[in-house]
């Protein structure tokens, strides 16, 4: 891995003038380089006021010279959606990218939340939503490039699920980690900006389940429940500060194949398909939605029984 820059032109690395390194910044980010994590390496031909200038960078060089070079800020506003590379959140991700938003994503798949990072015009970190180190340097990355955080969408997996006396310790421990304390976390992370803002809302990815668990996946179920219970007391406390948490709750969605003896209980006849999920979340972190807060949001087809 290069540990330094070469440019070909006259400058060495080190005196590269203050509006070239500005040149360098914006054409590294019109190419969706800097996605905040190390790269083996890059190589990206640099064409500005009839000069070629080409770089062989490590994103950490690259980040070097972008805190020394901001770009200006803009008032677009800005989310963070993890869990975002394939299913739900990469449709969430894709209908906030096409409402206006620019986006900061987080994914354990590298090459997947990258590639999606490009054609969204947005960030990317590869990373774990179980790992404190990684959500603290997807909204430090996110904050460095962009200066503010507006939104965020919470996404999430399936925790390991199984007979309910049956299940490890560590599988409960695990679907903790990644259903309600990750969304905790992010929540310390990046309510100060949004208190100094004056404003922000978040989404969490759940379920229908935490209304009507079911006990094929009785960790989802109860854990998803308690996310619910934290989405009203985070309300409690934040509203009055202009900061909205709510949580959307899916049924059976095409991100997952069709099950016959699922797809009988939809009223709709259908699966949910990750658009219009992702439809949802957009208007939930919207200002058309700003009346709405602390709520648990079904959509699910008519699945759900419970009134």
């Amino acid at each position: 891995m290069l540990r330094g820059c070469e440019f070909a032109h006259d400058a060495e690395p080190d005196r590269v003038s203050e509006s070239s390194e500005h040149v360098l910044y914006e054409e590294l980010i019109a190419v969706g380089v800097v996605c905040g994590h190390d790269f083996d390496c890059m190589t990206y031909p640099i064409l500005r006021q009839g000069r070629n200038l080409r770089a062989h960078c490590t994103v950490n060089v690259i980040l070097t010279y972008w805190k020394r070079s901001p770009v200006p800020p803009s008032n677009t506003p800005v989310a963070i959606v993890t869990a975002a590379a394939s299913g739900i959140g990469r449709g969430i991700a894709t209908e906030l990218a096409r409402a206006g938003h620019r986006l900061s994503l987080l994914d354990i798949d590298g090459p997947a939340v990258e590639e999606l990072a490009r054609e969204a015009g947005g960030m990317a970190t590869v990373g774990s939503l179980t790992a404190p180190d990684d959500l603290a340097r997807l909204v430090g990355t996110t904050l460095g490039r962009y200066g503010r955080i507006d939104a965020v969408v919470n996404g999430s997996g399936h925790a390991r699920n199984g007979e309910l006396l049956k299940v490890a310790d560590q599988d409960w421990h695990d679907g903790l980690d990644m259903i309600l304390l990750s969304v905790v976390r992010m929540a310390r992370l990046v309510t100060p900006h949004m208190e100094a803002a004056g404003k922000g809302a978040i989404v969490n990815l759940s379920s229908y389940t935490a209304f009507e668990p079911m006990g094929l996946i009785p960790v989802n179920s109860s854990l998803r429940a308690a996310l619910t219970a934290f989405t009203k007391l985070y309300t409690d406390q934040y509203a009055a500060k202009g900061i909205r948490m709510n949580s959307l709750m899916p049924g059976f969605v095409n991100s997952w194949p069709e099950d016959p003896q699922f797809l009988a209980k939809i009223p709709a006849g259908r699966y949910a398909t990750t658009q219009e999920i992702g439809q949802l979340a957009a208007f939930l972190v919207s200002d058309a939605a700003a009346y709405i807060n602390g709520e648990s949001i079904r959509i699910d087809g008519g699945a759900a029984r419970s009134l």
